[in-house]
């Protein structure tokens, strides 16, 4: 049987596809059945999606120490005919990676991304050793084993300790234990997710007319329904992008947003919703349901 193909963001052994592996296990779904595909920019994975290079493309939207990946959130309103299929909150552990047989002692110089050098800042400045970015955790395990440099280690998963056979001298090294990120998969319009379970959240984008009170009204039509919200997020619109309102001149400087909404709530599992959605776009010139998932 042909594998079904899984396109993230990074090197093979990045936390994405951690994530990856996390979803395919949750829905029962034999590891051995899906092939994760590596894209430099998250841009790459959605249009991987759209041209049917693969089946699903996996994004992290957000992270509990970083906030929001907004570069997700665009292409999410961009990409129109993708739909989130799924969500998994996939706890981020960093590793630190060696080179088999390597004593702490030896080890002078430490490699990741940035951010992941930044969640381990505590352990590495305690520690002593220098600090270098890269580009990618992942790809720092990879520089790590091709040099074969005992000197250096690579703060990166254990996905990537295992595929590039490094030896983990210390686990979960981060100063924060709960470090959590959220990533979702995103499908061609269609594409049923084989996800086992019914959906249970709906994530929509809209805009608003300029006018008091317009986001309080918007709001309401999920309130009165007693529907909740799990997240509010908003965007300044991208220049190229004006949510079908005419009404306004564009002023240099007049901003129009985009306001991203995740409902604990689907219309099949609430019969009100599929009202709150009409009733939304009452008072929204732009309305879009970007998906209704698990």
């Amino acid at each position: 049987a042909m594998a079904t193909k899984v396109g993230f963001q990074g090197e093979l052994g990045a936390y994405s596809e951690g994530a990856v592996k996390q979803f395919v296990a949750r829905n029962n779904i034999p590891p051995d059945a899906v092939e994760p595909v590596p894209f430099v920019a998250f841009e790459d994975v959605f249009q991987a999606v759209m041209r049917q290079e693969v089946a699903y493309g996996v994004l992290p939207l957000e992270n509990t120490l970083g906030g929001s990946i907004y570069t997700v959130y665009d292409c999410l309103v961009k990409y129109a005919g993708l739909r989130i299929v799924g969500e998994v909150d996939f706890r981020v552990r960093h590793q630190l990676l060696v080179m088999p047989g390597t004593k702490e002692s030896e080890v002078k110089r430490v490699i990741s991304h940035p951010q992941a050098l930044a969640q381990c800042e505590n352990y590495l400045k305690a520690k002593g050793f220098t600090v270098e970015a890269v580009y990618d955790t992942a790809g720092a395990a990879k520089m790590v084993r091709e040099k074969g440099d005992k000197t250096t280690a690579a703060v990166a998963s254990a996905v990537a300790a295992e595929r590039y056979q490094l030896e983990t001298l210390a686990s979960c090294i981060q100063d924060v234990e709960y470090n959590t990120t959220r990533f979702i998969f995103v499908a061609r319009e269609g594409v049923c997710a084989g996800v086992e379970g019914e959906a249970v959240k709906t994530s929509i984008a809209c805009s608003l007319r300029e006018q008091a009170g317009a986001l309080y009204k918007a709001l309401s039509v999920f309130a009165l329904r007693d529907l909740n919200l799990s997240k509010l997020e908003s965007r300044p619109l991208p220049a190229t992008f004006h949510a079908g309102d005419t009404s306004k001149s564009n002023r240099e400087g007049n901003y129009q947003h985009l306001f991203y909404l995740d409902v604990e709530a689907t219309a099949t599992t609430h019969s009100s919703m599929g009202n709150a959605i009409k009733n939304l776009e009452e008072y929204c010139p732009y309305v879009r349901v970007l998906g209704e998932y698990l």
